[in-house]
């Protein structure tokens, strides 16, 4: 339940945004305006948006598919060389 005193503004939105806050309240079932209260309380643009954690496990990631694709090519040539020398044989 609100409990602050709430204000009537205007403001002016483009049809995609208009779109996309109608997405939103379908499918949250909410209101436009809680919408755009929960909009407001959520934005911080001295936030930044990708934070340490973030970082570290995307380079993570990132270390460990490589080495998992360089594993891969490998092997992929050890089988493809051991093709090779079945094909040989007969």
């Amino acid at each position: 339940m609100q409990t602050e005193t709430l204000h009537r503004k205007q403001y002016l939105v483009s049809d995609s945004n208009i779109a996309k806050l109608e997405d939103i309240t379908k499918r949250k079932n909410i209101s436009a305006a809680e919408a755009v209260r929960s909009a407001i309380e959520a934005y911080d643009p001295d936030k930044p948006k990708e934070d340490e954690f973030t970082r570290e496990a995307i380079q993570f990631l990132a270390d460990h598919l490589a080495a998992a694709i360089k594993d891969t090519r490998d092997s992929n040539e050890k089988i493809e060389s051991l093709l090779d020398k079945l094909g040989e044989q007969e």
